[in-house]
């Protein structure tokens, strides 16, 4: 699917990594054609809502360090997730 983010284009993809329990995600540099967010698409409720953040914080201020966009997402995960934000398969409990 395409995402806007800071007026820029992204590809958003759900796919397999094969060392998922290191990496949940990848975003490419804004600079990049063709740019990509990569989430993978075995993650569930809030750890997938976390690592869709986690990369698009990446997407809009690269220069942030990997603790900084760590935190903020997980913050901000917890914080939609008690508002009840969920994907279609989730399940209710975190």
């Amino acid at each position: 699917m395409k995402v806007r983010l800071l007026g820029k284009m992204w590809n958003l993809k759900f796919v397999f990594f094969k060392n998922w329990k290191e990496q949940h995600g990848s975003c490419d540099a804004p600079t990049e054609k063709n740019k990509t967010i990569k989430v993978h698409s075995s993650l569930r409720n809030r750890d997938r809502l976390e690592s869709i953040i986690h990369e698009c914080r990446h997407a809009c201020d690269w220069s942030r360090d990997e603790e900084f966009v760590h935190e903020e997402a997980e913050d901000m995960a917890r914080l939609l997730w008690k508002l009840g934000y969920r994907m279609e398969g989730d399940d209710e409990a975190p």
